[in-house]
């Protein structure tokens, strides 16, 4: 099984990475950035993870002497505010990635975000164990629990 992680916080990605493997056995693959996520777009279609977890706001780029250009529209669209959802809605308009179970998870509310119906999404907070069922459940290895996503 194979999950990426799609998070810029290095010391949170570390502990996602760890208590997925710990617990689920999974090879974790992670993305630090909304860049490296379209750079890496083809290999995304390829591998096919099983599951994506993508934190909502992410940096653009790390901070390196020479950082890509943001696209013209980045601040237009939100900025990194809204980095995830535009990596999200890639997946979802390439038929190679439409259905691979995603998983939003972030610090901001809900309504905060805007989500439409079907978005299946977690807010952070109170270790990794929400998230650890959130995934089992996208993937069918566990029942459905009260405030957590059912798998589709």
């Amino acid at each position: 099984m194979l999950i990426l992680i799609v998070e810029d916080d290095p010391v949170q990605a570390r502990h996602m990475e760890a208590a997925i493997r710990r617990e689920l056995g999974a090879e974790v693959w992670r993305m630090a950035t909304e860049y490296d996520f379209q750079a890496g777009f083809e290999e995304i279609a390829t591998r096919k993870p099983d599951l994506i977890v993508i934190d909502v706001m992410l940096r653009w780029a790390d901070p390196a002497e020479e950082i890509p250009d943001k696209p013209a529209n980045w601040a237009q669209t939100g900025g990194y505010t809204r980095a995830g959802l535009r990596c999200h809605a890639m997946l979802r308009k390439d038929e190679r990635t439409g259905e691979i179970p995603a998983l939003l998870y972030t610090v901001l509310g809900q309504e905060a975000l805007g989500l439409l119906q079907g978005v299946e999404y977690l807010q952070k907070g109170n270790g990794l164990d929400r998230l650890l069922v959130g995934i089992k459940q996208l993937l069918s290895l566990a029942p459905a629990e009260p405030g957590v996503p059912p798998a589709p």
